[in-house]
C-alpha cells in the first residue's frame, strides 16, 4: 500500500512538471557561437576551436501539416551526416517554418572541411550546396 502511494505521488509530480514544460513545436533550440551559412555558397574561414552553428531549413510559406515531413535538410561534414534538433513554427494549423540547427560547441580543429547541405521537398532533392570551411589558428 505504501509503495503504491509513493508511485502515485511521483506520477502526479511528474505530470505537473511535464505540464509546465514548453511544447517542442514552440521551443527554439539554443545555438552556440556564430552562424556559418551553407546556402550562401561561399567558402568561409573561421577561428579554430571557436563554437559556431549551422541553421537551415524551409520557411515563408504556409503548408498543410500533412506535408511537414516531406520537407527536410541534411548536413554532412566531410561526408559524415550531422544530426541536430529541428524547430517548427505552426500558425493556424499549418506550418510556416522549420529549421534544423547543428551546433559545433567545440568548434573545429585547424584544417579545411567540406560542408554539404541538401534540401528536400515533395519532389525529392530541391537544392544541394557545398562550401569549404577552413578553421585557422
Amino acid at each position: 500500500m505504501r509503495k503504491s502511494l509513493q508511485v502515485a505521488a511521483l506520477a502526479g509530480a511528474l505530470m505537473v512538471m511535464l505540464a509546465l514544460l514548453p511544447t517542442a513545436a514552440s521551443a527554439t533550440p539554443p545555438t552556440t557561437g556564430f552562424r556559418v551559412s551553407v546556402i550562401a555558397g561561399a567558402d568561409v574561414e573561421i577561428p579554430a576551436g571557436e563554437p559556431f552553428f549551422v541553421q537551415h531549413g524551409w520557411g515563408a510559406e504556409y503548408r498543410p501539416m500533412s506535408t511537414l515531413h516531406s520537407f527536410g535538410f541534411d548536413l554532412y561534414v566531410d561526408g559524415i551526416q550531422k544530426h541536430g534538433p529541428r524547430e517548427i513554427v505552426i500558425e493556424d494549423g499549418v506550418w510556416v517554418d522549420q529549421q534544423w540547427i547543428f551546433n559545433f560547441r567545440d568548434g573545429l580543429p585547424a584544417g579545411t572541411y567540406t560542408f554539404f547541405g541538401e534540401w528536400t521537398d515533395l519532389d525529392g532533392i530541391a537544392l544541394q550546396m557545398e562550401i569549404a570551411v577552413t578553421a585557422v589558428d
